[in-house]
């Protein structure tokens, strides 16, 4: 969904589904069940690597589960793109 969507759905005070994923099967999850946000959040670090604070994670793993995710999303809006990242 793109921005302008989902500024419209706030408008029309509908509920905006978001999800979060880390890995490729999560993005894929995610894309194919409808919602309209896909978070792929530093709350990685512990849910998926054991840590017990959110603080140690690098950008390049943050880097690393955003392009996993990327990866299991075939369609949608890509807000890695959007920024002018390579993504």
């Amino acid at each position: 969904m793109s921005p302008l969507g989902l500024a419209k759905k706030k408008s029309l005070t509908e509920p905006i589904v978001v999800a979060t994923a880390y890995d490729y099967a999560g993005g894929m999850a995610a894309a194919t069940s409808g919602v309209d946000v896909i978070l792929v959040g530093d709350s990685s670090e512990q849910v998926v690597h054991g840590r017990k604070s959110t603080a140690s994670i690098t950008l390049d793993l943050m880097l690393a589960h955003c392009a996993a995710v990327r990866r299991g999303i075939t369609s949608g809006i890509d807000a890695t793109r959007q920024e002018g990242n390579a993504g």
